[in-house]
């Protein structure tokens, strides 16, 4: 064995240790690791920096950006009120559509990000059908995983394949839609799988609100309550903006002891509602 080999397979090491340990972030991992093997000569300035004008690497920051577009349209709320109302006919029937619908989202979104924005919407889910969050959060990450495997812009990994296949001249990149066939195959089998099998599988980890505090999502869920003296009274949230202005995306509201999952954002707001929200900390 080498010494440049020796010292390869110990940064190896090192990267695996402090990826599992967490001692620092991934990003800042990788930026040590990238470091030491610069400034040990494996690679000149040119490779050091390639990563960063990589167009995987861009691609994928660009598919954040859509990510954030399409929760700030209002799409995604419409998406889960009409998920709602197929989870009150039949529960099966409501975690199967809506398992369909963040596969088929994660084929257009980077899988990664759709786990981000479902996940508050699963917790509350996992609270309705009065199960723990552990057997709807992880079948909510595999379903994002096989959709990533329908079109090139899934998963990172497909795009980062794609930018090393294509930097051969006698090849043409691939297709965004080239493996979707097979990748159809690979979630119809995975999905059926998550459904019938997995639940037999998943063990009751938490309950919902202990898992809300761990992972702090109670600033991202949290219920909000009109006040008589509230400018909100006798309007919409379409009228005040409140999904634009706020970047808050109302769910549900409760009037009366009744639950309205339906046409939210048309209804008119009363004093007194309640209004189950999304949002991120920071408003």
């Amino acid at each position: 064995m080498t010494p440049d080999i020796a010292i390869i397979i110990g940064l190896l090491a090192l990267g695996f240790i402090l990826f599992v340990t967490e001692i620092f972030s991934i990003d800042v991992t990788a930026m040590i690791l990238l470091s030491i093997l610069f400034l040990f000569g494996y690679l000149t300035p040119e490779q050091a920096i390639s990563g960063f004008s990589n167009p995987a690497v861009l691609t994928i920051a660009f598919l954040f950006i859509l990510s954030h577009a399409l929760q700030k349209t209002g799409v995604l709320e419409y998406l889960v009120i009409r998920i709602n109302k197929i989870a009150d006919r039949s529960r099966l029937l409501g975690r199967a559509v809506y398992l369909f619908t963040i596969g088929l989202a994660s084929a257009l979104v980077n899988n990664t990000a759709i786990v981000a924005i479902f996940m508050p919407v699963t917790i509350r889910l996992a609270h309705k059908y009065k199960l723990s969050p552990s057997k709807m959060l992880i079948p909510l990450s595999y379903a994002a995983i096989l959709g990533g495997t329908l079109t090139l812009v899934g998963t990172s990994t497909n795009l980062l394949v794609n930018s090393i296949y294509s930097a051969n001249p006698n090849v043409e990149p691939m297709g965004m839609f080239e493996f979707t066939r097979y990748g159809a195959i690979l979630m119809s089998i995975g999905l059926l799988y998550i459904l019938f099998i997995a639940p037999q599988l998943l063990p009751s980890r938490t309950v919902t609100s202990s898992l809300t505090k761990s992972y702090r999502l109670g600033g991202y869920l949290t219920e909000m309550k009109i006040t008589a003296e509230s400018p909100l009274v006798g309007t919409t949230c379409l009228d005040r903006g409140i999904n634009k202005h706020y970047d808050v995306m109302v769910l549900d509201i409760l009037r009366d002891e009744k639950m309205i999952t339906s046409n939210i954002r048309q209804t008119s707001l009363e004093a007194g509602d309640i209004l189950f929200v999304r949002g991120t900390l920071d408003n």
